[in-house]
């Protein structure tokens, strides 16, 4: 199976393609020819009225003959009569389409799991059909102002595969996450104080760092982690309230956040394939303080660079209480504990290269079972390039080291490394003029997949205008880790359908 798997993932990079490019010929080429005739003709009508300049009876003589046709306007509105039908069609047509501002996306997301053996009666069968959800995401827009706009992001799903599962098989906070969704995404309000100062209000999505795939300050938003690997993580992130203001001057930029919404990413649900347990998790502590940031971003010919500061929740909880399993004693709650980051990334650009660096200090870190707490340096280095035709490759690398480590943080429940690394691949081919694209998307956590990996491969098809088809398969391997051997039969064929209007 592992070398069925690597033979899709190596021979879907080999693929790649080259573009053509047109020419079209100048318009005021095309355009020299009928500038001169104007001229031409006017001197031809002139020549020929010369003659009935002098004889002023003879001109009335002429024109006793042309009274009749006086009535010309009334014919011509008898020719205009189908033009006046035709504008009252356009008029219909255009009350047929959205209102202005209105925007949005319907579709359905399947997957199916293919590599999973039948369970034990006590557990759930997790073969077969996992997802087949509906969806739609409108989106308005509208303009105070100029400069205030306002924005709103609606999304509402329902996943229709468990009315084919047995039901009773999990739980009513398993449906309740999984079933049926409704959530107010992006929704602002945003203004200019000024030529140079921006501010905006509400939920949002705030991206920090370079880093193409693994990005170590990028820390304001919460993420959808209930499928790895699943879905992109620009379509993951999930927005907060806070509040913004920019401040441009030269070549610099100063963006300072404050977020209001204490959110937390949306992890496994216990029942789910991709939990981490095979006990429920206690119950989770959601902290009220207010999180808040600072970046200032250069940008430069050719190069950028930016620092970051905040203050925030550590976005993956921890079982806080003592874990003594041979006594009976377990955590009795989820804590999540306040992190203290400063860190600073920077960007490149020669010819098809982009170079791409962040490093990230954080402090505040605690484990289970600990009372002293831990500090960690983050590192990630990527590279693209572009120089492939209608194609990219891009890659990141990152190291994460906790200072002061011990050997107890090796053991359950913790289970740390003090060094981790990871590695994340793309790569991109365009065919049959950009409507047909090939993806995948690899990730291994350890040196070379010691603690598990996992490819994406796909190809999305531009059907019609507006009309999006794509499907792959994604592959789970298991490394050294418990989580990496939970998951490793999940692999699962995934296909989705997608309208935009």
């Amino acid at each position: 199976m592992t070398t069925f798997r690597t033979s899709i993932f190596l021979a879907g990079l080999l693929l790649w393609t080259g573009t053509s490019f047109a020419q079209e010929e100048p318009l005021d080429e095309l355009l020299e020819g009928f500038e001169e005739s104007p001229s031409s003709e006017e001197e031809s009508v002139n020549d020929l009225l010369g003659g009935f300049e002098e004889p002023e009876a003879s001109t009335n003589e002429l024109l006793d003959g042309f009274e009749e046709p006086a009535e010309t306007p009334d014919a011509s509105e008898g020719l205009l009569e189908g033009f006046e039908e035709n504008s009252s069609i356009v008029t219909e047509t255009d009350s047929l389409s959205l209102p202005t501002g209105l925007a949005g996306s319907t579709g359905i997301n399947i997957s199916y799991a293919y590599a999973q053996s039948k369970p034990n009666l006590d557990k759930p069968d997790y073969r077969g059909l996992r997802k087949l959800r509906l969806y739609l995401q409108l989106e308005y827009q509208y303009d105070f102002t100029p400069n205030t706009r306002f924005f709103v992001d609606g999304k509402a799903s329902r996943d229709l595969a468990y009315q084919f599962l047995n039901r009773e098989e999990y739980s009513e906070e398993y449906l309740q996450a999984y079933e049926q969704e409704i959530e107010l995404r992006e929704t602002f309000v945003s203004t200019s104080l000024g030529s140079d100062i921006d501010l905006k209000f509400g939920r949002q999505i705030k991206v920090w760092g370079k880093a193409d795939l693994l990005s170590v300050v990028d820390v304001l938003n919460p993420t959808d982690s209930r499928e790895p690997g699943l879905i992109d993580i620009d379509d993951s992130r999930l927005p907060v309230t806070m509040t913004q203001l920019d401040y441009y001057t030269g070549d610099w930029n100063l963006n300072l956040v404050v977020i209001h919404e204490i959110r937390f990413g949306k992890s496994p649900e216990f029942g789910s394939e991709f939990y981490f347990a095979d006990a429920e998790s206690p119950p989770e502590e959601v902290p009220t303080e207010t999180e808040y940031g600072a970046a200032l971003n250069g940008h430069f010919t050719g190069w950028d660079l930016s620092f970051y500061a905040a203050s925030v929740y550590n976005d993956q909880g921890r079982a806080d209480g003592s874990f003594q399993p041979m006594l009976g004693l377990f955590p009795d709650r989820v804590v999540h504990d306040r992190l203290q980051i400063v860190g600073t990334a920077f960007s490149a650009v020669k010819g098809s290269w982009i170079v791409r660096g962040e490093i990230a200090d954080v402090q505040g870190l605690r484990f289970t079972n600990f009372s002293k707490t831990f500090s960690r340096q983050d590192h990630v280095l990527g590279v693209e390039y572009s120089g492939i035709p209608d194609g990219a490759l891009s890659a990141d690398v990152s190291w994460e080291w906790i200072r002061e480590f011990e050997q107890a943080l090796e053991e359950a429940p913790n289970e740390q490394e003090q060094s981790t690394v990871t590695t994340a691949i793309r790569f991109q081919q365009d065919f049959l003029n950009q409507t047909l694209s090939f993806n995948v998307i690899a990730f291994q956590f350890g040196e070379f997949g010691s603690s598990g990996s996992s490819q994406r491969i796909g190809l999305d098809y531009d059907w019609a205008d507006g009309l999006n088809v794509g499907g792959g398969v994604l592959l789970y391997h298991e490394g050294d880790t418990s989580y990496s051997k939970r998951i490793a039969n999940n692999d699962r064929l995934f296909a989705d359908l997608k309208y935009s209007f």
